[in-house]
């Protein structure tokens, strides 16, 4: 296990875990910025999501949002409703940077069920939030 874990792999390792349900006639991809540093960008293809560090830069959308946003929505800190109201019906474009986030909720759905499992994420992610708390 690495020292420091980034949100590209515990997202690689949620989805083994728990597959996201998403149609899989979705075709798109979004770069994640944390706000920490990371880049990375998910492409949702066939009904799957797959991980490549950095950003593409023929994302049709983009987001950036804490590290910390993204592990209480996780595990579960943060009601889906505001994470729903981040990611798809954002006030302004704090988050939101270009196009929407609304296929990174099936995403989080299912970060959330791979937390929950016995012998899931939810240590990694917890060490994850512990990351972000002291950056």
């Amino acid at each position: 296990m690495p020292n420091e874990w980034k949100m590209c792999d515990l997202f690689r390792e949620g989805v083994q875990v728990s597959h996201p349900n998403i149609l899989s006639e979705v075709k798109e991809k979004i770069a994640v910025r944390i706000k920490e540093g990371e880049v990375f960008t998910i492409l949702i293809q066939d009904g799957k999501y797959t991980f490549e560090e950095g950003e593409s830069e023929d994302a049709e959308n983009i987001v950036e949002v804490s590290g910390r946003f993204l592990c209480q929505a996780i595990d579960g800190t943060l009601d889906m409703r505001t994470v729903w109201l981040t990611f798809a019906e954002p006030a302004d474009d704090s988050v939101v940077k270009k196009g929407n986030g609304t296929s990174l909720l099936p995403l989080i759905q299912s970060m959330k069920k791979a937390y929950e499992s016995p012998g899931g994420s939810k240590d990694r992610i917890n060490k994850l939030l512990t990351q972000f708390i002291h950056k």
